[in-house]
């Protein structure tokens, strides 16, 4: 039985007000969490005055919540490439940020949704730690959709996505933050930006991080951040190849910080930041 509150029944409040109260509640409740995680780890506070609050609020909190709410372990992956990718924002050089405005809210926001595509794939499969046997087991599983699919939902919640820089920027680093292992494979040629470039680093970085990933498990006589930075080395060289504002980045001291940073908070950071 639904039993309303005094105080709200006095105010003239039905079941079907009083439901969506309860939901209006729960939602910002749950901003206030997630705007909080935020601020915690980049050193920030945010007001409803600001663009970041805005976006934060009215796109980007949505959209992460249907994720929460699909598949749990993954959104706050997603939290954590965001702000590990933010943070590592002092190694540009001050020129190259004076070029690039936009480019903390655009790391930030990009790494928060930049899985939001995922919804598309199994449960199952997002919680299974058995690599893919062939290509097109992968091609079917729905992982190599998900940039397209996450773009189309961006699309359906901002209007504004293909004008607005920055709504292009966090559109970007959803459809192409895969685009150095080749896929989606009709954007192979293009270009990204320093944005999605960071976004997809860090994104290797917690996924090798995750403990429950057994497959990026290190091998005998290393330890997971000698395995992490030598992947990441790699991955540097081929991201470089479609991302030329890389290479005015110090390459080690960048990638020693982006794991150092990541690994010193991940016990805090599975337990859900």
């Amino acid at each position: 039985m639904l039993v309303i509150p005094s105080a709200l029944r006095s105010q003239g409040l039905n079941k079907n007000e009083f439901l969506f109260y309860c939901s209006a509640k729960k939602s910002l409740d749950s901003f206030n969490h997630f705007k909080s995680i935020v601020e915690k780890h980049l050193g920030i506070t945010l007001s409803p005055q600001q663009p970041l609050y805005f976006y934060l609020q009215n796109i980007v909190h949505p959209l992460w919540h249907d994720m929460y709410q699909y598949h749990t372990p993954t959104a706050w992956h997603m939290v954590r490439v965001g702000v590990s990718a933010a943070q590592c924002i002092q190694f540009i050089p001050q020129e190259l940020a004076a070029k690039n405005p936009l480019l903390l809210r655009a790391i930030l926001l990009g790494g928060i949704l930049h899985d939001i595509g995922k919804q598309k794939v199994k449960q199952r499969l997002l919680d299974s730690k058995r690599q893919f046997r062939t290509f097109e087991e992968f091609k079917q599983s729905g992982f190599l959709e998900h940039p397209e699919y996450g773009q189309e939902l961006y699309r359906q919640k901002c209007n504004d996505s293909r004008s607005n820089t920055l709504s292009k920027l966090i559109e970007e680093a959803i459809l192409k933050h895969h685009l150095h292992n080749g896929y989606p494979q009709q954007f192979k040629d293009t270009k990204i930006s320093l944005s999605t470039a960071l976004v997809s680093l860090a994104d290797i970085v917690d996924a090798m991080s995750n403990r429950k990933a057994s497959r990026h498990e290190p091998v005998e006589g290393q330890t997971i951040k000698e395995k992490i930075i030598k992947v990441l080395n790699i991955e540097w060289d081929k991201i470089v190849t479609i991302c030329p504002e890389m290479q005015s980045l110090c390459k080690d001291k960048f990638i020693n910080f982006l794991v150092e940073n990541h690994l010193n908070r991940v016990n805090l950071a599975y337990a859900g930041l």
